[in-house]
């Protein structure tokens, strides 16, 4: 197993989406547009293990890498994403350190970590074949954690967090720490932003990887400016917006 966007990420830019929804074709439609990643939302969306693996397959063979929301900073909830062959995982709501250690405990194997073990799971090619040795030591490697800084106290508590080996990203979202800050719906504000500004630079200043959830592309490259690598839409979103825009037109013409 390798996963390309770990390497790429210490290079460049990648960009991806969030998809909530169960299907399969957008996947592939998205991969084939030329996107790094995709994350099937199982905090906000309505997606199952079940819907997920599948999902998982088509982003694999649209050259798209995979990863997994979980809906909580749980156990279950990451052994399952990892077990259908996510190669990361969002956790969201992690406020303090122990909630950042804990995130990476349950999805790395001993020596690093706590992550149950099973050689009759996708990720293991349901264990036709495989080396044992060598998918822990890969597993160990690739497989990537991405924790949610979404509130005062996340941002708050960011130097401790930042502490934590094991995590690849820290990513931001704007809209629940607007709301977290009293500004309900409204993450342009500008206590929001100075707080989303000065976070990407503590982040980038030890070495660590930012990234950012954004409303839209144009605002994509502000982030990448000030480091951030690590940029995702909404699957939702962008397609709302192509279907305006592709109504206006029509409209006009």
């Amino acid at each position: 197993m390798k996963n390309k966007i770990k390497d790429k990420i210490k290079k460049e830019a990648v960009l991806g989406a969030f998809q909530g929804f169960n299907s399969p074709n957008m996947v592939e439609i998205i991969g084939y547009a030329g996107l790094d990643f995709i994350v099937f939302d199982s905090e906000h969306g309505y997606v199952t293990p079940e819907t997920m693996e599948n999902m998982v397959r088509a982003a694999e063979c649209s050259r798209l890498t995979p990863f997994i929301r979980v809906p909580q900073n749980e156990r279950q909830y990451i052994l399952k994403a990892l077990d259908i062959g996510a190669l990361g995982i969002h956790v969201p709501m992690v406020n303090t350190r122990d909630d950042a250690e804990k995130a990476v405990y349950h999805a790395k194997y001993y020596p690093r970590g706590g992550r149950g073990l099973a050689f009759s799971q996708r990720s293991t090619c349901y264990g036709v074949g495989v080396d044992k040795r060598k998918y822990l030591e890969e597993s160990n490697r690739e497989t990537m954690v991405m924790v949610h800084l979404e509130t005062r106290q996340a941002i708050e508590n960011l130097p401790r967090i930042l502490e934590v080996e094991g995590i690849d990203v820290l990513f931001i979202g704007p809209t629940d720490l607007a709301q977290s800050l009293g500004y309900y719906g409204d993450p342009g504000h500008e206590e929001v932003q100075t707080m989303i500004t000065e976070a990407m630079g503590l982040i980038v200043e030890t070495g660590k990887v930012p990234g950012v959830f954004i409303a839209d592309s144009a605002s994509a490259s502000r982030w990448v400016e000030l480091g951030a690598r690590y940029i995702a839409g909404g699957v939702s979103g962008i397609c709302a917006k192509a279907f305006l825009d592709f109504k206006d037109k029509f409209k006009q013409s």
